[in-house]
């Protein structure tokens, strides 16, 4: 395990090369992201604050605060200690739950409770997958109740697969439940799935 302090105080502007070099090497991160527990940022700007909120909703299992210029000491402090491990048994975070009855057939409902992780995601994806192939058109419909993922499932090509597949039959798409920021981003991309 490895604490990553970052100071930032001096930080002004980037290249936009340095800033693609820079997603580049973070994105070859996340596969190894389970490494980093802890990361500290120094900084008095409002936009560092900003992104590292919403990273911090995509990175579960890595805690990213911010620190203040003068606070340099504390995040050091801070991110060479180790959080405690909660010994909690993992439960599959995806199942497919129970439509009415009074519901057409071409609905699949499904719930998120809690973390997401690699090892279940390509079941799921097959169940979702077997789905899709015996309607033309569906309704899907997520209810979360907790909702973080393992990053590395963001690399797993049969889930792309499987979107994509999903997005040539969707007629509509509820999401009941789930984070504030998953509300924002979904109302962001809607525009651009005029047909769902």
């Amino acid at each position: 395990k490895i604490g990553v302090v970052v100071d930032m105080t001096e930080f002004l502007d980037a290249t936009d090369a340095a800033i693609q070099e820079d997603i580049r090497f973070e994105f070859g991160l996340l596969s190894s992201i389970h490494r980093f527990p802890r990361v500290a940022l120094v900084s008095d700007k409002k936009w560092v604050a900003f992104i590292a909120t919403r990273l911090g909703h995509l990175t579960s299992g890595v805690d990213i605060r911010i620190f203040a210029p003068g606070d340099s000491d504390s995040a050091i402090s801070w991110a060479s200690s180790q959080p405690t491990s909660k010994n909690v048994s993992h439960k599959a975070a995806l199942r497919r739950i129970a439509t009415p009855s009074t519901s057409p057939g071409n609905v699949f409902a499904f719930e998120i409770d809690g973390r997401m992780s690699e090892a279940e995601m390509p079941d799921f994806v097959g169940e979702v997958t077997r789905f899709l192939d015996l309607h033309d058109r569906v309704n899907m419909l997520a209810r979360i109740k907790a909702f973080e993922f393992e990053p590395g499932i963001l690399f797993q090509k049969q889930l792309w697969s499987m979107k994509l597949d999903a997005l040539r039959k969707v007629d509509r798409y509820a999401v009941v439940g789930g984070p504030d920021w998953l509300q924002t981003t979904l109302e962001a991309i809607a525009p651009t799935l005029p047909s769902v």
